[in-house]
């Protein structure tokens, strides 16, 4: 799915010369100047390369450069993928390498929720302890690294890069209950010049170093390959020992530019979720949506409609996607149809929701969220469900009445008043 956090500014010369054609140039040199040398003379197009003169052997290089580039370009996504682990995640080395990603996290979260117990049970003997700093400072350290490097435990992939683009990638959808795949493309037409730039830039710079990791194995590879099939007679020692030192240095940058592609890819996916952070309620309002929800519960549940809508289309039994999100249900399910009337009473007004599970299971933790308009509050204890007091009623506009669960097929009615302020 990083494809499609990708090229959005429309600068993809750029992308293409610094991200492919750079890292291309640069292995290209490194071929011509350790691997060709190593193999034999009697080949045609060795002894041709030779005897090319320098305006010629350039023009050669940089026919191989533009090649390697487009190869890259083209196999960009293949490229990603790899890295973070989804081809060979299935065999013994990916489940083995999963796992160790899954305990990493498990610890963070561990280290997270011990470092909180400890220190509540420490404020509460010793308030004024030097160790209660520590201790937040282990919590917060663990929590942010759990948010920027780890998606949640279920999509835990094989590899470090893999869980931080897959941190980033599934942000939208944890955070607000956004698909990013459906409603990425409404975004792009709402982010700013200057920050698709922003993301292209960061997207480039990770090109580079993953590009560069990749070619620095292949050119290490390449050169154990060419001293395996065309071992030279008599080796001196030192050059023997000059191979090793180029093999080592080769997997050195393997690994660095790696470990700087991770720290690229943190800073495009920081870029990322900035895009549903900033652009979101500007998506709303082009969708039809003229009102806010009012808080983090009710804007999940609303966007996991609208990502549902965009996905499925209408579901069996009609659509049911709420375009005035006053009255929403919390967390929202598909079966679950709403309808709302209201009665005048003297200085206030009486509010009825009849709740209808149109399913064929029984839908458990149902709440009704309701945003009540400006001037009008919540009169305690007026909630009723199915003539009954409900007591369960929590928040502050917007209001959550618990309703539990609802069987197949059952309705339930929730009653409540408000009363309307003098202006």
């Amino acid at each position: 799915m990083s494809s499609l956090f990708t090229a959005i500014s429309g600068q993809f010369g750029r992308a293409v010369v610094i991200g492919a054609l750079l890292p291309a140039a640069i292995f290209v040199l490194a071929m011509h100047v350790f691997v060709i040398p190593m193999l034999p003379w009697e080949w045609r197009l060795i002894t041709r390369i030779a005897l090319l003169d320098a305006q010629w052997k350039v023009a050669a290089l940089t026919i191989a450069a533009v090649f390697v580039a487009a190869l890259l370009y083209v196999l960009n996504t293949s490229i990603v993928r790899f890295y973070e682990g989804y081809p060979w995640r299935k065999g013994w080395i990916g489940e083995w390498m999963t796992k160790v990603q899954a305990e990493k996290l498990a610890e963070r979260t561990n280290t997270r929720v011990r470092a909180r117990e400890l220190a509540r049970r420490l404020r509460r003997t010793a308030p004024k302890d030097s160790r209660l700093d520590k201790l937040a400072g282990a919590r917060d350290d663990a929590a942010r690294e759990i948010k920027s490097i780890y998606p949640q435990s279920r999509s835990v992939l094989a590899t470090k890069l893999g869980n931080v683009i897959r941190a980033f990638e599934t942000y939208s959808r944890e955070q607000y209950g956004i698909s990013a795949i459906p409603l990425w493309p409404r975004f792009v037409s709402r982010i700013r010049t200057e920050h698709a730039a922003q993301i292209d830039d960061a997207k480039t710079s990770f090109d580079v170093a993953i590009h560069l990791s990749l070619l620095s194995a292949i050119t290490a590879v390449a050169m154990i390959g060419m001293a395996c099939v065309y071992p030279p007679p008599l080796i001196p020692p030192r050059l023997l020992i000059w191979l090793g030192v180029r093999v080592a240095i080769a997997f050195g940058l393997t690994w660095a530019f790696y470990e700087l592609a991770i720290d690229r890819a943190s800073d495009w996916g920081d870029l990322v979720r900035g895009v549903f952070d900033l652009y979101r309620w500007d998506v709303l309002k082009d969708l039809g949506f003229e009102s806010r929800p009012g808080d983090l519960d009710s804007e999940r549940a609303l966007w996991t409609a609208i990502s549902r809508q965009m996905i499925f289309g209408d579901p069996e039994l009609g659509p049911m996607l709420n375009y005035d999100p006053r009255t929403l249900t919390v967390p929202f399910s598909p079966w679950i149809s709403l309808t709302r009337s209201v009665r005048t009473l003297p200085g206030g007004r009486q509010v009825a929701i009849v709740i209808r599970n149109r399913g064929l299971d029984t839908v458990s933790t149902v709440s009704i969220a309701e945003h009540l308009p400006s001037g009008s509050d919540y009169i305690a204890d007026s909630a009723q469900l199915n003539g009954h007091p409900l007591r369960e009623v929590h928040g502050v506009n917007p209001f959550f009445f618990h309703i539990g669960s609802l069987a197949a097929n059952a309705t339930a009615e929730l009653t409540y008043e408000a009363e309307l302020r003098e202006s």
